[in-house]
């Protein structure tokens, strides 16, 4: 039991660390987009996919083992959550397994959080760049219209800012 125990301990270290990493690199993806660094975007995200195969291979064992000390403490197989068997670890590991739970927790909320503001400044980001493409379409591709006698009135002076005759 001992030995799961360490074990199951580690894989949460281990998780711990992972995802630690994973918040570096979601603050440097928040700067390269206010910094407009699309190449480290595209950087970033090679690495990120390495992270999280890391990580769906530490999420495995991670329920190999507790699936293993769960039944060991008499939870039904596949029945059970990581609280059930932090709660029913024995006495001086339930203290180590409740502190490891509250680091993945508040890394796990982080990153959460982290990803949420990165979702919102894309989504900003893009918003400006569509709002800059209507405005060149605009002053490039003015709308034609009728003047009060019914005839085509010419475009104006649309574009003129990007013409040598302006």
């Amino acid at each position: 039991m001992e030995s799961l125990y360490n074990e199951f301990s580690d894989l949460m270290d281990e998780a711990t660390g992972l995802l630690t990493s994973l918040e570096g690199m979601l603050e440097e993806d928040y700067r390269s987009v206010k910094e407009l660094r699309l190449g480290d975007l595209y950087e970033s995200n090679k690495r990120k996919e390495s992270l999280a195969l890391q990580l769906r291979s530490v999420e495995g064992r991670w329920s190999d083992t507790s699936q293993r000390l769960g039944e060991i403490m008499g939870l039904a197989k596949g029945d059970h959550t990581l609280d059930e068997v932090v709660a029913r670890a024995d006495s001086p590991w339930r203290e180590s397994l409740t502190e490891r739970r509250a680091l993945v927790r508040n890394k796990t909320e982080a990153l959460r959080e982290k990803g949420q503001t990165n979702i919102r400044l894309l989504e900003q980001s893009l918003l400006r760049v569509e709002e800059t493409l209507t405005l060149f379409n605009y002053l490039l591709n003015p709308e034609v219209t009728y003047g009060a006698g019914g005839k085509l009135d010419p475009p104006g002076a649309s574009g003129a800012f990007l013409s040598s005759q302006a």
